[in-house]
């Protein structure tokens, strides 16, 4: 628990707030991950804390990783952490050639940021189906100045056609689950 709690501090020190107020990130920061670790004991808990602290809030951050545009109790101030998945930058660097980066599943592009600003690729590929993660990715493309040599596509991949129906979740914006699937015939 220590470790994990250093790694927070650390993560609190190392990120600039660039909007929306350092001492409210920092509270917000804590508390999302307070109400992360209860999920873990208690989900139905977490459902009503969530809704008592809900938050309009959004802050715009900077870390090692890119500029960010996050908000409290939803999972995009855990993924834009340099620590979230720290394992991952070693496949992402290991290409020798750094023409085109696909990520699929882009989520609020963290990896779309990483591959181009960290390891020089020339075009990234993100892919991401829900609208409204969609959108943060595309927030989070601009603000890293990254438009230009980024091709955003909002679809769902899939070994067949078709359309999906799927539910999103506001507070994980990686949670989205698909409801319902119409085949092409």
């Amino acid at each position: 628990m220590t470790k994990k709690i250093k790694i927070l501090f650390r993560t609190i020190q190392m990120t600039k707030v660039v909007r929306g107020g350092r001492f409210s990130f920092v509270i917000y920061f804590l508390g999302t991950h307070a109400v992360n670790s209860i999920n873990r004991i208690s989900p139905s808990c977490t459902y009503f804390l969530r809704k008592i602290l809900h938050s309009k809030h959004v802050f715009i951050i900077k870390n090692d990783s890119g500029i960010f545009e996050i908000r409290p109790f939803n999972d995009s101030m855990t993924i834009s952490a340099d620590y979230f998945e720290r394992q991952l930058l070693y496949w992402i660097g290991k290409p020798e050639r750094k023409k085109l980066f696909i990520d699929i599943g882009a989520n609020i592009g963290k990896y779309t940021v990483i591959a181009q600003k960290k390891f020089h690729y020339k075009k990234v590929m993100a892919i991401e189906a829900n609208p409204i993660t969609f959108s943060a990715l595309q927030k989070n493309v601009v603000l890293n100045n990254l438009d230009a040599t980024t091709i955003l596509v909002q679809v769902a991949l899939s070994d067949h056609d078709g359309s999906v129906l799927f539910e999103s979740d506001e507070y994980n914006s990686g949670g989205a689950h698909v409801v319902s699937v119409q085949n092409k015939k």
